[in-house]
């Protein structure tokens, strides 16, 4: 990786074993410890895994902002004349190379992936326990590399169809050294996290770390996803169809609501948990879209208007009043435990897998695809307290019916941005959901969709000073 992250990087990944190895960490510096001295038990990895998902909890990637910008930079959330200044540049689309919200982004993914690598690399070191807990906490690492490289592939590239994966991505780094690696493709960053996930898949053979781990429901569930995004429809629908998803089922829709407001419902296959003693006060996820918080990033109109009569989901729309003004505020992650705004963001859930299931049966197309592709869409809408749709549905009309309900499902969830793109439409928002001098337009293709590489990874790798997204200085 780069010089300027590595030695961060390095500390981190070496360094999170810390809790169990004080002892020695007193006589011999961080840095100077051997992988094979870092990690020579199942105690030392799992301790090692544990940083893993302490990462994911940062602020930088889904304990906020990995969660706000996708629906910032989108037709689902606006942020009001009166704010905090935050994620403004994503909702104009006027971020630039300096962008600490994306650099912190950046180092943190690289960050996991050292502290998988570190994990990864070393295992063969590790001979205590049994051969299942060694390879399910490979497993674990596997996955976590994965949804890092994806993440990132997500953010700093066009969507996979716009090049057919040929167009830039970013560094793979396999091993935790100090290096200066040049961006792959997207192609081949895509190919990396499948392997990663296909290997994961099979070294973890249970479920028993779900939600708050990674679990093989929790590598086929992200498979979904991947194969998904990258168009591999058959794929995502075997993904889909793994026999470790049959464990979980759909909240009911009178629970919908209020599942956000606690960890571990029924339908969570891989949540990031948050204690109480975790609370952040005001940048606690829900600090940002709650009136009692921040407040000032709120559901557009436009989406409010999606749910229909009687829709069970638009109950985490509310209207509430921050000072003399009153609108709707989002209350998906109200408070946990007590604590106002904190919040355990559910990375991968079953209704997310069925509809991954249902759009591609739908592309695949033909009478039986799309029978199947109804039967899941009406899941999700009886589910939510809808009428079913009817079996005459079709062709793009289905695929346009499954997306919206694919909108309004997973709405705040960090998935909007790149469902509009990766599908190849524009996105539109008009009126008061569109206020000031904002891109209120943004066309399929347009450089803004793939964020700049931070500034300072461009100055610290020259193998990549040539290799910045069009648009970016």
């Amino acid at each position: 990786m780069r010089k300027y992250i590595y030695y961060t990087v390095l500390t981190a990944a070496l360094g999170f074993s810390a809790v169990s190895c004080n002892d020695m960490l007193e006589v011999e510096p961080q840095l100077s410890l051997s992988d094979k001295v870092a990690l020579s038990s199942v105690n030392d990895v799992r301790v090692a895994v544990n940083g893993i998902y302490d990462g994911y909890q940062s602020i930088d990637y889904y304990g906020r902002s990995f969660i706000v910008i996708p629906e910032v930079a989108s037709d689902n959330a606006r942020i009001t004349p009166t704010n905090s200044n935050r994620y403004l540049n994503f909702r104009d689309f006027t971020y630039t190379v300096a962008n600490g919200d994306i650099a912190g982004f950046w180092n943190t993914a690289y960050a996991i992936i050292a502290r998988s690598n570190n994990i990864i690399n070393n295992m063969e070191n590790v001979t205590d326990g049994t051969e299942a807990e060694r390879n399910d906490l490979l497993g674990q690492a596997l996955a976590s590399r994965a949804l890092a490289y994806f993440d990132l592939v997500r953010i700093f590239s066009q969507p996979y169809q716009n090049g057919g994966g040929s167009q830039l991505g970013v560094p793979i780094v396999l091993v935790t050294e100090i290096g200066t690696p040049a961006r792959n493709t997207v192609g081949e960053v895509y190919t990396r996290v499948i392997e990663d996930l296909e290997d994961a898949k099979e070294l973890m053979q249970t479920n028993d770390n779900a939600p708050e781990r990674f679990s093989r429901a929790g590598a086929a569930a992200l498979l979904s996803r991947v194969y998904l995004y990258k168009g591999d429809y058959q794929k995502s629908i075997d993904a889909a169809n793994d026999a470790s998803l049959a464990g979980f089922t759909l909240v009911s829709g009178d629970n919908y609501v209020k599942s956000f407001e606690s960890y571990g419902s029924s339908e969570a296959i891989f949540q990031l948990k948050f204690e109480a003693d975790e609370n952040r006060g005001s940048d606690n996820l829900g600090n940002i879209f709650l009136p009692t918080g921040y407040g000032d990033i709120r559901p557009t109109f436009d989406l409010a208007a999606t749910y229909a009569e009687g829709d069970k989901r638009a109950g985490w729309i509310k209207e509430g009043q921050r000072g003399t003004v009153t609108d709707i505020f989002a209350y998906k992650y109200p408070g946990q435990d007590g604590v106002p705004g904190l919040g355990s963001p559910i990375i991968l859930r079953l209704s997310e897998v069925i509809l991954n299931r249902a759009e591609s049966y739908a592309r695949l197309g033909g009478a039986a695809n799309e029978a199947l592709a109804i039967e899941d869409l009406n899941k999700i809408r009886t589910r939510a307290g809808l009428e079913p749709v009817g079996t005459e549905l079709s062709g793009q009309p289905l695929i346009d019916a499954i997306l919206l309900e694919r909108r309004r499902e997973l709405a705040f969830e960090g998935h909007r941005f790149f469902d509009i793109f990766r599908t190849g439409n524009d996105l539109v928002r008009v009126g008061q959901d569109c206020p000031g001098n904002s891109n209120c337009t943004i066309e399929y293709g347009d450089n803004l969709i793939a964020f700049p590489i931070p500034e300072r990874e461009i100055k610290a790798n020259p193998s990549i000073a040539d290799q910045q997204n069009p648009g970016y200085n």
